[in-house]
């Protein structure tokens, strides 16, 4: 048995909305209610989003980029120590702690 699907998550949703009838106090009902009925436009919005951008060739995954600081030159430490604080990852910008052998925001 794989992964469920979104038509799995929809239908298990709208099973989860007709047991709310069960609730007897009726504001936990109306909460309940209006939480998957949430849920469902949200999965409904990004099924629609995820095809949309599918069709037009664009990763519906991966949306943005990272935001990374970019840092001037100035801001960059002109020693090659690598044990300062002013020291900035290669990888994405981010300050070096000195205590740590590996980039603290991207683990490199």
């Amino acid at each position: 048995m794989g992964e469920p699907t979104v038509d799995e998550l929809i239908r298990h949703l709208q099973s989860e909305l007709g047991q709310t009838d069960d609730i007897i106090d009726s504001i936990d009902r109306k909460r309940r209610q209006l939480q998957i009925e949430t849920c469902i436009q949200e999965v409904l919005s990004f099924q629609q989003r995820y095809k949309i951008l599918d069709d037009a060739g664009i990763d519906p995954i991966k949306i943005t980029e990272a935001v990374r600081l970019i840092h001037t030159a100035e801001s960059k430490s002109s020693s090659p120590e690598k044990s300062t604080e002013s020291d900035w990852c290669e990888k994405c910008q981010a300050t070096l702690e000195e205590d740590l052998d590996f980039c603290p925001a991207c683990g490199k």
